[in-house]
């Protein structure tokens, strides 16, 4: 089956809430993944402070590639050493409030070797990060539950939570 990438834009649910979208926006470049084991479960953060649950992944580091980005990221959230098998989804999301844009590449990709123990950060320690493993589906149904918040940041997450997954979810 031949498949081309999609790309997902969000701005904004209210655009005259925040100033007009800056011109030339601070730009932050993430990795983010639909992470498979061999039992067709899929690795994903529940944020237990805020209560919502995201993909693996995050921003890159100075002087990172995506493929490195990806694989620290995986490998800090999940404890996993992870094969990418295709890119899947392109999110970008023009959050004024603040005036910048955060592009994401979404992967789909599957474990190799065995699991091992997370390495959360200060940060995500802190919004007391959990991993589960769960169905693909049953993640889909969580997030899609989670849609319907009025945080700024959380709807910015969960739409391209959404989008990668739903993307994702054509492969498998």
């Amino acid at each position: 089956m031949s498949y081309k990438a999609m790309i997902t834009k969000i701005y904004d649910k209210n655009p005259d809430a925040y100033p007009a979208f800056p011109a030339n926006p601070d730009t932050r470049l993430t990795a983010r993944a639909v992470l498979m084991d061999d039992e067709g479960r899929m690795a994903v953060m529940f944020i237990a402070n805020k209560g919502y649950h995201k993909l693996p992944g995050g921003g890159l580091l100075e002087g990172e590639d995506l493929s490195t980005g990806l694989a620290r990221e995986l490998k800090e959230e999940t404890g996993c050493e992870a094969q990418v098998l295709h890119h899947v989804h392109t999110v970008e999301e023009y959050r004024a409030k603040g005036g910048f844009l955060q592009v994401s590449q979404g992967y789909l990709a599957k474990v190799v070797g065995p699991k091992g123990p997370t390495a959360f950060d200060a940060g995500e320690i802190r919004d007391d990060f959990v991993l589960l493993w769960l169905d693909p589906q049953d993640v889909l149904e969580r997030l899609e539950a989670e849609s319907l918040t009025h945080d700024y940041s959380h709807y910015f997450i969960n739409t391209r939570e959404r989008a990668i997954l739903k993307a994702a979810l054509l492969h498998l």
